[in-house]
């Protein structure tokens, strides 16, 4: 199986482009800004499709681009050319492209079957390059993990596994202590703490750990998918509504939520005695990296979440050895009558 990462800007390509994830062939199916092709690049590990929109990048750089595309070993690239920026479309292919659409390309219509054949192509000029694809899909899924399922009806109390894991912490913790009666802050915190249960639990999460401030919520994880991750998008897009109807607090609050994947022994009780490593991570993550407000992930966890999301994070550097990446926040426009 490979992966297939389109750069582009526009919006009309995926309609244009019928590549689907499917079953032993293609792994998943991603749309990214030409902003994102350095960091993406990157990151890949495995044998990797990328399709460059030539559309989305300003001439005297394209150069650059095609460099960089041919430079990794396990990346196969094809260009798309909606305007004819490419003036020689046979040294595309000397150079190593596997594909090029044209403008009449994509007016007809790209399919599963021109897929097909590129793989077919590949297949005969690099022989061995698929199965390592395959391989390296396996071994990605088989990864050291300890899989606590879909749903939470394996997982059992003393044993280890492996969650999806997120941090939560209000911001501005000591001014709020300083500002607030003892009393109405415990109210607010405590409604804050319901609404963070109530909402991850649409998501099979389970409030674990609760520190006044924030905690840890736990996610089963089957190495399949991450809905962890989009819980936490959903939690910022929509924090503002539990702001106007359901918060104590007199102001629109801010916090910082971390999401990895992580091994812990799991317990319902005396959760503050359990010694993981993946705990003292998430910690030092939260309180150490990431900015009031925003929502982090590591690279692994986008390898699991859903494909639609990825647009929507960019990298924001590295921490303690893996790669982070932070949801772009989005902009609220208030209006005064």
């Amino acid at each position: 199986m490979v992966d297939i990462v389109i750069f582009t800007r526009s919006r009309k390509l995926p309609e244009r482009l019928k590549f689907r994830k499917r079953k032993g062939l293609i792994d998943e199916v991603s749309y990214l800004r030409p902003e994102q092709f350095a960091p993406r690049l990157k990151a890949v590990d495995s044998p990797t499709l990328c399709y460059l929109d030539t559309s989305a990048i300003e001439e005297g750089k394209l150069t650059g681009y095609l460099r960089n595309l041919r430079a990794k070993a396990n990346i196969l690239y094809g260009i798309i050319d909606p305007n004819g920026k490419i003036k020689d479309v046979a040294q595309l292919f000397h150079q190593g492209a596997v594909d090029y659409l044209d403008r009449r390309a994509l007016e007809s219509g790209v399919g599963m079957s021109r897929l097909k054949t590129i793989l077919d192509y590949v297949q005969s000029i690099h022989p061995t390059l698929l199965a390592q694809a395959a391989v390296s899909t396996r071994e990605r899924r088989r990864a050291p993990y300890i899989l606590s399922g879909s749903d939470w009806t394996s997982v059992e109390t003393g044993r280890e596994y492996t969650f999806s894991m997120m941090y939560i912490e209000l911001d501005g913790k000591d001014q709020m202590e300083k500002n607030y009666g003892q009393q109405n802050l415990s109210i607010a915190l405590a409604s804050f703490r319901k609404f963070i249960e109530g909402f991850v639990k649409k998501f099979s999460g389970r409030l674990w750990m609760w520190f006044g401030f924030g905690g840890i919520v736990l996610f089963p994880f089957d190495a399949k998918s991450c809905p962890a991750l989009t819980c936490g998008f959903r939690l910022l897009l929509f924090k503002h509504l539990y702001d106007v109807e359901g918060s104590h607090f007199p102001n629109f609050l801010s916090f910082r939520l971390v999401l990895q994947i992580g091994n812990t022994p799991y317990s319902e009780e005396n959760t503050g005695h359990i010694v993981s490593d993946s705990l003292n991570s998430i910690f030092h993550l939260g309180q150490q990296f990431v900015r009031p407000g925003n929502f982090c992930v590591t690279d692994e966890v986008m390898q699991f979440g859903h494909s639609a999301l990825r647009d929507y994070f960019v990298a924001a550097g590295t921490f303690e050895g893996r790669k982070i990446l932070r949801m772009r926040l989005p902009v609220h426009r208030y209006i005064r009558n």
